[in-house]
């Protein structure tokens, strides 16, 4: 009898344990369905937003030097004429076209939108989505002054993680590719032919970047020429905040590279002059602030953090008044305007940046000067209003004269639901930096034809 009655109960809950479960599991891929959907990968097809993201870049080649450089699509203007991004010389295009960036395009569901995410916005009629940053929350005044962004009175500071996805490659020192060096020893006008005698010789080395490309303009700066835009080639604007990005490779300790290292890099910007030391170990990366002249400050640590195995960086920039500096584990800010330390002088009129290897330097493998980005409102027009008081999001290209952004597609801002998605940056802080410095030597670059 009792055994009876167990199998009668247990026959009975079976079915009802199974009909919940199946119901459950029903709501939960109803939910994920039309909740959670699944992020979706997508292509940039124009220039708007680079260099953070690239859109299909066109190779030039250069008769007269061998180089071979990529233009975005969206800037080329037939009409006018191309130039070698290193000598100058008039340049035709080829057949060999690169594809653009694949983005994935993340979600957006309940949570806030910030000044600073890059997002996807359109409307439902439109086949084509705009990828784009917020530079403006509803009611803010969005305005251009001097190629720096300001809401509501306020400039958008940058952190180093920033000014590194976006920033514009000027020049870049690395092993084997450097045909038109742009550093110059300051005491005998002396060019090192390749990073090797760079890091081998303990003295210091100014960037001179008016040599052979002309970029510069006035005293201590570097001109808006993003070599990949033709437009802004053609009609360049002065720009002084820049920064130093130093990489190596860590080796085995039994190897020159694992050599303790000490790097002094000097930066002036807009009247602002600021120099520090890297030191670097087997496990740690230490920076100092440097004294004038030319000396490490006593008890001036500023920042230290572990050394990261195989392959690592330091950067270091003057941006809107602040330092930056960082490394793979950790970066951070000061505030030098405020704390008034632009006093002394670094270097002469010819160099806005400088730097030298004291000991140590067998590891190094790319030096690169990088610009800040500027925003222009448009090819010779610098400065401008672009939202006040809108109701909706102000979205802009990074790439400004190239954008088809809010200022002209959406007088009145974006909807908070024309807004569908967002593009996640990624972990490689260096991604964009590192595609910039290959396409500034392509790979069918031949060094032994260049002048």
């Amino acid at each position: 009898m009792l055994g009876s009655k167990t199998s009668n109960c247990t026959n009975w809950k079976l079915p009802v344990i199974l009909g919940v479960g199946f119901g459950l599991f029903l709501i939960f891929v109803w939910s994920f369905r039309f909740e959670r959907p699944v992020d979706r990968l997508a292509v940039t097809v124009s220039g708007s937003m680079e260099p953070f993201l690239a859109g299909p870049v066109q190779f030039a080649e250069c008769s007269r030097c061998s180089v071979r450089f990529g233009y975005s699509v969206s800037s080329i203007d037939h009409q006018l004429p191309l130039l070698c991004i290193h000598c100058g010389a008039p340049v035709s295009l080829t057949d060999s076209v690169e594809s653009p960036d694949e983005v994935r395009i993340g979600v957006i569901g309940a949570q806030s939108i910030a000044v600073g995410d890059v997002v996807v916005f359109g409307s439902e009629e439109e086949r084509i989505s705009g990828v784009k940053r917020v530079v403006g929350l509803p009611k803010d005044r969005v305005e251009i002054r001097g190629g720096d962004l300001f809401v509501n009175e306020q400039i958008i500071t940058k952190s180093l993680t920033n000014f590194l996805r976006q920033g514009v490659l000027v020049d870049v020192l690395q092993v084997g590719k450097h045909p038109f060096p742009h550093w110059v020893d300051a005491s005998e006008d002396r060019y090192p032919q390749s990073i090797e005698e760079f890091a081998a010789s303990p003295v210091w080395f100014g960037f001179q970047p008016d040599r052979r490309s002309n970029l510069t303009e006035g005293k201590n700066s570097i001109r808006d020429d993003f070599w990949m835009n033709q437009g802004e080639r053609l009609h360049p604007v002065p720009v002084q905040d820049l920064g130093l990005l130093i990489e190596w490779k860590s080796g085995n300790r039994d190897s020159d590279s694992a050599i303790e290292s000490n790097i002094e890099c000097k930066i002036e910007s807009n009247g602002i002059q600021y120099g520090i030391c890297f030191e670097r170990t087997d496990s740690n990366v230490s920076v100092f602030r440097l004294e004038i002249p030319s000396k490490i400050e006593e008890g001036k640590l500023l920042a230290s953090w572990p050394t990261k195995p195989d392959r690592d960086w330091c950067s270091f920039a003057i941006v809107d008044g602040r330092t930056l500096i960082g490394g793979e584990s950790s970066e951070f800010s000061l505030d030098l305007a405020a704390s008034k330390m632009q006093t002394g002088t670094f270097h002469t009129e010819r160099f806005p940046c400088s730097l030298r290897v004291v000991r140590g330097g067998g590891g190094l493998t790319r030096i690169s000067v990088i610009r800040d980005l500027y925003y222009r409102a448009s090819i010779g027009l610098r400065d401008g209003e672009i939202s006040s008081g809108v109701e909706g999001y102000t979205l802009l290209g990074d790439n400004v004269a190239l954008s088809d952004d809010s200022r002209k597609r959406f007088p009145l801002g974006v909807d908070r639901n024309r807004i569908s998605g967002w593009i996640e940056p990624g972990t490689n802080r260096l991604a964009s930096i590192h595609r910039q410095q290959r396409l500034y030597y392509s790979p069918l670059f031949h060094p032994t034809n260049a002048n």
